[in-house]
């Protein structure tokens, strides 16, 4: 998606980072940290961007971290966004022996 569009990637990954969130219970208010990795220096304006679109309306803020890498896991991929966030509930019970 977006092949040499890091705007459009930024919106992407956002956007997978929210449902992988809410798939498992957490959401984007329970984010901590987020990491922006980009290919070039050029993209951080898209990525703040992006990361301002998603975090206004909440009106949280997660830390963050932004670095450059010499690549990423596919040729085509400019951007890519992580993120550290708690469970609604708090922390998840161990697992119990059986």
């Amino acid at each position: 998606m977006g092949v040499g569009d890091a705007h459009l990637q930024a919106r992407q990954a956002f956007e997978n980072l929210r449902s992988v969130l809410e798939r498992s219970g957490s959401g984007l208010e329970r984010v901590g940290k987020i990491t922006m990795l980009a290919t070039s220096r050029d993209h951080l304006a898209a990525l703040r961007a992006v990361r301002h679109e998603v975090f206004d309306p909440i009106g949280h803020y997660p830390a963050s971290t932004f670095a450059v890498v010499s690549g990423l896991a596919h040729p085509d991929l400019l951007v890519e966004v992580e993120a550290i966030a708690a469970p609604r509930s708090g922390p998840a019970a161990p697992p119990t022996a059986s």
